[in-house]
């Protein structure tokens, strides 16, 4: 599915650290502040480092840094693996200065070496307040306007407010760790549906559904027409599709707000417990969730469905992989409400940035 993974700044850091173990690919790791990496913990080899001690949270001091010394990070990835990777991940934090300061000087430069484009970009939670926040959704709004209107690349928007409500965020609790888990694993989980043979221990393809193609998972993934959603939804024995479009609505792993009326392409898959093979009306109950999505999906004409039973399930579950969303209104709204937020406070003189130019 990758090739090769970067990460930009401390939260694009962690990401591209579970995406690495669990992909086993090369990842190499980009910030400001060496310091970011002493939590982390990777080889020193697979870091650089700008050292200008941060940005106080700047973006645009970031960039500047990174645009002037930019030949440091061409030496840094030549060399590696990276010069034959086709397929490169790019994992940033948004609402610093570092991750975002690297992120369009090296997404320029992925480009013009003609690779393709994979960008995971979280937001950070509103209570972070000003600059972050408003930092962060200007830095989408370029996002969307250099690169998602123009089909360059394709994102993974990564809300952390959601994520906050989903996951739990309490006392010593890491909700970042199974943010990172679920996104890893779910699309780790598609990749390994395109080898539904090799797992035949557990998995009976059988009942006319078979394993997915690579290709064609891989040309959902890099689309470069938009944003991509990951969403699951659970049925249990007994329980009706009645509601069910509501579920898959409201059902995204990452982010609440995306449209799923306006996707483009999509990836279904049904995951049956072993049991149910004896039970009669299954096949139809799979055949009318298929329904269910192609409804509320309607107008994507790019559709790859697959099924399985397997031994260890003891629900239905069904996973969504949809791609396509150029627009969505809950975003652009985000990005209208934060510029207004930026004004309003700047207005009464409660903004500061730290001019960071000339120390």
């Amino acid at each position: 599915m990758f090739d090769f993974v970067i990460g930009l700044g401390q939260g694009g850091g962690r990401i591209a650290q579970a995406f690495g173990k669990g992909f086993e690919i090369p990842v190499v790791y980009m910030n400001l502040a060496g310091v970011d990496f002493i939590h982390i913990g990777v080889p020193r080899q697979d870091i650089l480092v700008f050292e200008e001690g941060g940005t106080g949270r700047n973006p645009v001091f970031g960039e500047r840094v990174v645009r002037n010394s930019f030949a440091d990070v061409e030496y840094f990835l030549s060399g590696r693996s990276f010069d034959e990777a086709k397929y490169i991940l790019v994992c940033i934090g948004g609402g610093g200065g570092a991750g975002t300061g690297f992120m369009f000087p090296l997404l320029d430069y992925l480009l013009r070496l003609k690779k393709h484009i994979f960008l995971v970009y979280t937001l950070p939670e509103k209570r972070e307040g000003i600059p972050s926040r408003p930092n962060a959704l200007e830095a989408l709004d370029r996002i969307i306007v250099r690169y998602l209107q123009k089909e360059k690349i394709s994102i993974l928007l990564v809300e952390n407010d959601h994520c906050v409500n989903l996951y739990g965020n309490t006392g010593d609790f890491d909700y970042w760790g199974a943010v990172n888990a679920g996104i890893v694993t779910s699309l780790k989980r598609f990749w390994l549906l395109t080898e539904l043979d090799r797992f035949s221990k557990f998995i009976d393809v059988t009942s006319g559904y078979k394993a997915l193609d690579k290709q064609d998972i891989r040309r959902i993934m890099f689309s470069k027409s938009g944003y991509l959603d990951l969403r699951m939804t659970v049925l249990s024995e007994g329980d009706s599709t009645e509601g069910l479009a509501r579920q898959i609505r409201e059902s995204s792993l990452i982010f609440g707000s995306l449209d799923l009326r306006t996707a483009k392409r999509y990836v279904i898959s049904i995951g049956i417990p072993d049991y149910w093979k004896k039970k009669k009306g299954t096949l139809r109950l799979v055949e009318e969730v298929f329904q269910i999505v192609s409804k509320a999906t309607r107008h994507a004409p790019d559709v790859i469905r697959c099924s399985y039973f397997n031994k260890k399930l003891t629900s239905l579950q069904i996973h969504l992989l949809v791609g396509g969303m150029a627009k969505s209104k809950g975003i652009d709204k985000m990005i209208r409400g934060a510029e207004k937020d930026r004004e309003r406070l700047e207005a009464r003189g409660l903004v500061k940035r730290l001019d960071l130019e000339n120390l």
